[in-house]
């Protein structure tokens, strides 16, 4: 963790720029993530030198709770969301709620900064909702036998109505 820390530390001073780190674990262990901005003072001889960092953290839990992650739960769905393994560190899951076949999941890259978190997502029934393919199944099967049923009609009247001027047509010779 320490390393990760002076790494971060270390690249915000040579880009001179913020920051952020994580996930790692905060004072008392919670997870969270660390932004940070390095700040520098001129000197006398003109040029800048290093003087700190304005830092703040953020838990983990209280971001996700802003995010409103937990929505996604009231609407139906199972996820996880997971910081990839980078390097020689390996991946972290954030939050999780269900069960996930990561082959039927959409995956979708979510960008804190130079942070970069995955969410996978899918439905808790399924993408295929069963009972409504087989209603409408049953309505297209339904529909085409009554479209089959009203050209079948309508062929019979043709029908029926060569056959009585045939016969008119006979009765018409014999008179």
């Amino acid at each position: 963790p320490y390393t990760t820390l002076f790494r971060s530390a270390s690249a915000a001073i040579q880009r001179r720029a913020l920051t952020v780190t994580g996930p790692l674990a905060l004072y008392g262990g919670e997870p969270g993530i660390v932004a940070r901005v390095p700040v520098f003072q001129r000197g006398r001889d003109g040029r800048d030198a290093f003087w700190g960092f304005v830092a703040v953290s953020m838990r983990l839990s209280e971001a996700l709770g802003r995010a409103r992650v937990d929505d996604l739960a009231r609407h139906g769905y199972n996820y996880l969301l997971f910081a990839p393994a980078a390097g020689r560190e390996k991946g972290v899951t954030i939050a999780a709620r269900g069960a996930l076949a990561a082959r039927n999941a959409v995956q979708q890259t979510v960008r804190v900064h130079d942070l970069e978190f995955r969410l996978l997502l899918q439905p808790r029934s399924g993408w295929i909702n069963r009972t409504k393919l087989a209603l409408e199944a049953l309505g297209v099967l339904i529909v085409s036998g009554l479209i089959c049923l009203l050209v079948n009609l309508l062929e019979g009247r043709r029908s029926v109505e060569a056959a009585l001027a045939w016969a008119e047509e006979l009765a018409v010779e014999k008179s």
